[in-house]
């Protein structure tokens, strides 16, 4: 049966795989020398390509007016205020503005970081100048009125965006509204001789900008030249 199978069965297959194995061996030993560095290297391969996967791509970004540096609250701002710079389009908040024409000349209704982006809402309506007066918005005929409140302490108690009354002292010892519920527009600082919001040695008192319409800003000025005007903050 044996003789049979050699002479007319299928092929001896034995010297081919010795063949085979005996070339192998050279590559088996060359892979257990350096599984090590193999390893290494395909270790190395699975992290890159995980943090290839999860490494955000470069984000979506908007322009912005942001500010150059800290604006103290009341502030007209100006243009070495500001700088137009690009945001993430995730991070710009509603409102934000992106001509920084559209800011200068307006007061801040509060205090701004450096950085922070500036939006229209942060804005006080219409424009002081930075002298503390003059015209806010012409079409609407409102005003900037410089109003000088005798009581220093008190002034300094407000901010811009604040509405006040301003009421002014009559003879009888009462007094009398002559602007209701205007909004503060900027509480200038005074020269460095006199100190913030103090007195200037002759009328005293600190200044503060409101904004008013043309025939309230008149009432102001007589109210002011006859006798003693304070401000009452109602929002």
């Amino acid at each position: 049966m044996s003789d049979l199978l050699r002479s007319g069965g299928a092929p001896d297959l034995r010297p081919a795989l010795d063949s085979a194995r005996a070339r192998l061996r050279p590559v088996r030993r060359w892979l257990r020398r350096r599984r090590r560095a193999l390893g290494a290297v395909a270790a190395g391969a699975a992290v890159f390509t995980v943090v290839s996967a999860l490494s955000p791509s470069a984000p979506v970004t908007v322009p912005a007016v942001v500010a150059a540096r800290e604006i103290p609250a009341g502030s007209v701002l100006r243009a070495a205020d500001l700088v137009r710079s690009e945001v993430p389009e995730a991070l710009a908040p509603a409102g934000a503005l992106v001509d920084p024409d559209d800011a200068i000349g307006r007061p801040v209704g509060g205090a701004v970081r450096p950085g922070e982006v500036i939006t229209d809402v942060r804005l006080v309506s219409g424009a002081a100048t930075a002298a503390g007066g003059g015209p806010t918005d012409a079409a609407s005929g409102l005003a900037a009125a410089p109003v000088r409140l005798a009581d220093a302490e008190a002034a300094r108690l407000l901010r811009a965006g604040d509405l006040v009354d301003v009421l002014g002292a009559t003879p009888e010892g009462s007094a009398d509204v002559i602007a209701e519920a205007v909004r503060v527009l900027s509480v200038p600082r005074q020269p460095e001789s006199g100190g913030f919001l103090a007195g200037d040695g002759a009328t005293g008192g600190a200044l503060v900008v409101v904004e008013v319409d043309r025939d309230t800003a008149r009432a102001l000025a007589g109210a002011a030249a006859a006798g003693v005007l304070s401000a009452a903050l109602v929002g």
